[in-house]
């Protein structure tokens, strides 16, 4: 993936490649982690809640799944009143 996408070793936050290097998560965790900092949005998001990253890395889905979650929260809420 690393060459692929045009990555590099330094991008990866060095706690996340040294809990890859001590075997404690996954290559996968890796390219999801990758994933989320080559794009943008979820670069955003990210930063804004630095306590999600361990959420994001075990599901690459999770901020999607976020993102759903809040919009049928305010479509159902405009179309209560």
């Amino acid at each position: 993936f690393m060459k692929s996408s045009g990555a590099t070793v330094e991008q990866v936050d060095p706690k996340v490649w040294a809990a890859f290097e001590t075997g404690n998560i996954s290559g996968l965790a890796v390219v999801n982690y990758l994933k989320c900092v080559l794009n943008p949005v979820k670069k955003l998001f990210l930063r804004l809640l630095p306590f999600t990253l361990s959420r994001v890395l075990a599901d690459n889905l999770f901020i999607f799944k976020v993102g759903v979650e809040e919009g049928l929260g305010i479509f159902g809420k405009l179309s209560a009143e």
